[in-house]
């Protein structure tokens, strides 16, 4: 994804943990990822996704990621120089 799932606005980033986001869970509802989440010990607020466009980013990634493990399997293996 081109951005974070959820993140802390700059007035919500000091607490007793600073520049940290918690989240305790999510449900999935209508097709969309709904997660709560908390930040600055005082603020909590709620993000929505598709669950279809997360798993195509997912996908993405895993393709990505097996590319790479076959890019430096085969530099590893002498194949690629």
């Amino acid at each position: 994804m081109d951005y974070p799932l959820f993140t802390s606005h700059e007035k919500e980033r000091e607490g007793y943990v600073s520049n940290v986001v918690y989240c305790c869970g999510a449900i999935i509802h209508n097709n969309e990822l709904v997660i709560p989440y908390t930040m600055s010990d005082i603020n909590s607020c709620i993000v929505t996704v598709a669950v279809n466009e997360l798993l195509s980013f997912m996908r993405a990634v895993l393709v990505m990621l097996r590319l790479a493990f076959v890019i430096l399997h085969s530099v590893d293996q002498g194949g690629i120089k």
